[in-house]
């Protein structure tokens, strides 16, 4: 029996030592659901909901806690917000305001993707559409962005689905086939062929996109206004769809 006794107590610290490791990779791996989850890893004594009050010191002191905390350990999110845009800065950046009664700006922020090629999936978006984004928190911090006084929260690794109001799976919408022959890009003598990037896009059901190098990735004549020619078939006959620099396209509008 007392060998027993002695046994429990040599093994005590090792289940211990288990326990804790296990209660903190499942503390890790909890998802960040709402900006509220991001606040909750500042120190209460720092009060975090007055943070619109906070000295630019404090303000410090706050990011460098929460980039250790959730940045670099790499916090797991998910999280669901209305878009507000999809735009060009640099590389396409999928963003939104969230709601929040803090007395400053909140905005989530997502360009690192986890698949390779995110750009039709982009375009597909609209303003207002409802997603529920997955990842991992690679932004948590306090500033001044565009004049205001924000948190900027980002997701990284990200993937996203599209929600109806209720919070199911929204539907994907109908598919308008093109029988892309070719797609080119440029103006005067110089064209650049962009047929695997517009058959991509156009492929994407939904997806709208405008004629510019951003969504091209070509730039043939920089500085210059440039057209996009498409050339597709249907029942044989071909066709061609003209629009110029920054004209809207989509399935819909080049089969029309």
């Amino acid at each position: 029996m007392k060998k027993l006794i002695l046994l429990f107590f040599l093994a005590s610290p090792v289940f211990l030592r288990a326990a804790d490791a296990a209660q903190a990779e499942t503390g890790k791996s909890k998802p960040l659901r709402s900006y509220h989850d991001f606040l909750a890893a500042i120190p209460k004594d720092m009060e975090p909901w007055d943070a619109r009050n906070w000295t630019a010191a404090q303000k410090e002191v706050a990011n460098g806690i929460l980039k250790k905390k959730l940045v670099d350990a790499k916090r797991p999110v998910r999280m669901r917000f209305k878009v507000h845009g999809v735009d060009f800065w640099g590389r396409f950046v999928l963003w939104s305001h969230l709601p929040a009664d803090e007395g400053y700006a909140i905005r989530i922020f997502a360009s690192q993707w986890r698949e390779a090629d995110m750009l039709p999936k982009l375009a597909a978006l609209r303003k207002g559409d409802l997603i529920e984004m997955t990842g991992l928190c690679d932004l948590a911090k306090f500033e001044n962005l565009w004049n205001t006084d924000s948190l900027s929260l980002g997701i990284g690794n990200a993937a996203f689905i599209k929600l109806q109001p209720d919070g199911s799976p929204a539907p994907g919408p109908e598919r308008v086939p093109v029988k892309l022959v070719s797609a080119v890009y440029g103006s005067g003598t110089q064209f650049t062929d962009v047929t695997g990037r517009v058959k991509a896009l156009l492929d994407e059901p939904g997806a709208v996109f405008h004629a510019n190098p951003h969504w091209l990735g070509a730039d043939p004549t920089p500085g210059w206004n440039k057209a996009l020619v498409i050339v597709h078939e249907n029942r044989g006959v071909r066709s061609v769809f003209t629009t110029g620099e920054n004209g809207e396209v989509s399935a819909a509008l080049v089969v029309k």
